[in-house]
């Protein structure tokens, strides 16, 4: 989750501000047209494991294949995922993956009625070969030539009827040949309140339409710049501030997102200042398609009434949900929702149990920790930061009123649940967090199954009921030291008792 103030701005065409939570709940009330180069991702999963016989070559064993949608079909079906009504404007070959993609995204309930066929045209798909996180072999396949006469005129028909409908047009253009400088052309005929964002290979094409986001990564900033490509630097997306007027100009665009992966980003506009956003550090990212997310969420949080910055916000937080998932994948409004409140990290534990089992395929290390944390103090935050130091994830599990009020009596809690999950999300070691009704937290840890399970040093392995558990599923249990005369029982009785803490003096 990133660390942004939200500003208010109005917004023109609606006189108005929305907090994030209308934002996203106007998403589903928004028409979208796409309309780009659609593509078919595969990911075929193997292992290599031997020479082959036949010659000085590595032999593959194919052992799975995935099918996602690409491209424009990917910025599509992440639109229909954060509760738009989507449809996609291309031109997909008559072919196997062509009707491959059609049946992804109905899946994705995104329409299809304008995603064309053609026989002059083979589907793009890129192919994967993967074996565990490494990435072996990309295969591309399919047709990149410009549109013919009689597919442009088909497209530009089915475009023509969208812009009638649509409250936002977004552009997925890879440079295969569909948007063609007449399409192009024709965004000029979009209704006065139809916002447009796009994404393109070749923004300075785009200029004449206005639109009203562009999304260029980092070197495509620095291309459009004719800049040379510059060495990794934390200070890359600073850098592209002081060339705020000419990428605003070479684009044509109100907006300039400019994305820079793992350093966040940073938004340029002609009438305001930049609005800067750090990501979520990850260590081994998913990051295809992450772009697409990015300008869905974006551009759908402007035609819902949202600042810039708040689309700045809540497309980094969609961004840096999907670099977690495996292959091309999508954020659902739910997911970003669940993102803003507690921080982003509070947890149904299906849900939960869901996106750590995608946490362990890119190797990360889940500890777990529980608890009632009434009322917070040193001894908690020396406790928790030290377990975070275990591993990679800290889930905390922490006990509802209900079973504190079964556990320690009827004076407890202190603070509810609500306030005590806030107060532990504000926290930044602490990735996940949960809630339990149990008195013991078996249902967790067997959700969960942690590399590590973490308790206080006040107990041992024949005293933890659930030490069985945990290594019967394969993980460890570490004790931490608790910090001396510090908890919540030592802190009640002192304001009942109306003593204050001894104040310790520096000799």
């Amino acid at each position: 989750m990133q660390r942004a103030v939200i500003r208010s701005l109005e917004v023109d065409r609606f006189k108005t501000t929305f907090r994030w939570q209308d934002v996203i709940a106007r998403y589903n009330e928004l028409n979208v047209a796409v309309i780009g180069d659609a593509m078919l991702d595969a990911y075929t999963q193997g292992a290599v494991n031997r020479i082959s016989p036949e010659g000085p070559a590595a032999v593959f064993d194919v052992q799975g294949t995935r099918y996602c949608p690409g491209g424009a079909a990917n910025t599509a079906a992440n639109l229909a995922a954060l509760g738009a009504k989507t449809k996609l404007i291309t031109v997909i070959g008559n072919d196997e993956a062509g009707e491959r993609i059609r049946s992804l995204l109905e899946r994705h309930q995104v329409n299809i009625e304008n995603a064309l066929l053609s026989n002059h045209r083979r589907t793009l798909s890129k192919h994967r070969l993967q074996s565990g996180s490494q990435q072996l072999m990309r295969v591309d396949e399919g047709t990149t030539a410009r549109l013919d006469d009689v597919d442009e005129c088909r497209l530009e028909e089915a475009l023509a009827s969208q812009l009638e409908e649509a409250d936002l047009v977004v552009v997925s253009d890879y440079g295969y040949g569909i948007m063609t400088p007449r399409l192009i052309d024709k965004l000029n005929d979009r209704r006065a309140k139809v916002w447009l964002g796009v994404d393109s290979k070749s923004l300075t094409a785009f200029a004449n339409v206005h639109p009203d986001v562009v999304k260029p990564n980092y070197a495509q900033a620095r291309r459009l710049l004719g800049l040379s490509d510059a060495a990794e630097s934390r200070q890359r997306c600073e850098g592209m501030v002081t060339h705020s007027d000419r990428l605003l100009a070479l684009t044509g665009a109100r907006t300039v997102a400019i994305t820079c992966d793992h350093d966040g980003c940073v938004c340029l506009q002609a009438d305001a200042a930049p609005v800067r956003l750090e990501a979520q550090s990850c260590r081994r990212p998913g990051v295809i398609g992450a772009g697409d997310t990015f300008l869905s969420a974006f551009a759908l949080s402007l035609a819902a009434g949202g600042s810039v910055e708040m689309a700045a916000h809540l497309a980094t937080s969609a961004a840096g949900l999907v670099v977690y998932k495996e292959c091309t994948a999508t954020c659902t409004a739910a997911e970003l929702v669940r993102c803003q409140v507690g921080m982003g990290r509070s947890w149904e534990l299906q849900s939960l149990s869901t996106h750590l089992a995608e946490e362990r395929r890119h190797g990360r290390r889940i500890v777990l920790t529980c608890g009632c944390f009434d009322i917070l103090h040193h001894g908690h935050v020396d406790y928790l930061r030290r377990a975070k130091a275990l591993g990679d994830r800290l889930v905390v599990a922490v006990n509802t009123d209900a079973s504190i009020h079964r556990l320690k009596g009827s004076g407890r809690p202190i603070n509810s649940l609500a306030d005590r999950l806030e107060v532990l999300a504000a926290l930044d070691c602490i990735d996940y967090l949960l809630a339990f009704e149990e008195d013991r937290p078996d249902n967790v840890i067997s959700a969960v199954r942690p590399n590590v399970f973490v308790k206080g040093g006040d107990y041992t392995i024949a005293t933890l009921p659930e030490a069985p558990l945990v290594e019967r599923l394969g993980g460890e249990i570490q004790f931490i030291p608790l910090v001396a005369g510090r908890s919540t029982t030592r802190i009640i009785d002192r304001i009942l008792s109306g003593t204050a803490e001894p104040v310790a003096t520096l000799s």
